[in-house]
């Protein structure tokens, strides 16, 4: 099944943090710099059948879900680039951040991923 149109229309660009690969320089582990990308995606809340669905991941209403069609490109300082989303990336959403969660691929069968994303509860580090 082809979804890929209704996403289209649904998708806006938002903001999207990830985090490159750390390394090893000698005996000393180098974190992985910040990036930040725009990437065209819809995003819709959860809805209460969501909820069901995902008992016992502790998912609310508050939380989001993430469509987007691969391959995922991202616009990083004017340049297009693919991105691989990972968990734990973040996206900025209606003036909130959600750290991304659980996905399920949906390529196999159709195109395209879907994301669930729940809301920064205010962590301290700069991940």
């Amino acid at each position: 099944m082809e979804f890929k149109s209704l996403i289209e229309e649904y998708s806006k660009n938002y903001t999207f943090y990830s985090k490159s690969e750390g390394e090893w320089d000698g005996p000393n582990w180098v974190e992985g710099e910040k990036v930040e990308y725009i990437i065209n995606c819809a995003i819709f809340s959860l809805t209460s059948e969501d909820i069901q669905r995902y008992e016992g991941l502790s998912y609310t209403t508050k939380d989001i879900k993430i469509y987007v069609v691969p391959p995922i490109i991202g616009v990083a300082e004017d340049t297009e680039e693919e991105v691989t989303l990972q968990e734990n990336d973040k996206v900025e959403y209606q003036g909130d951040t959600y750290v991304l969660d659980n996905v399920e691929d949906r390529t196999e069968h159709s195109d395209f991923i879907e994301w669930i994303a729940v809301r920064d509860q205010g962590s301290d580090d700069d991940d």
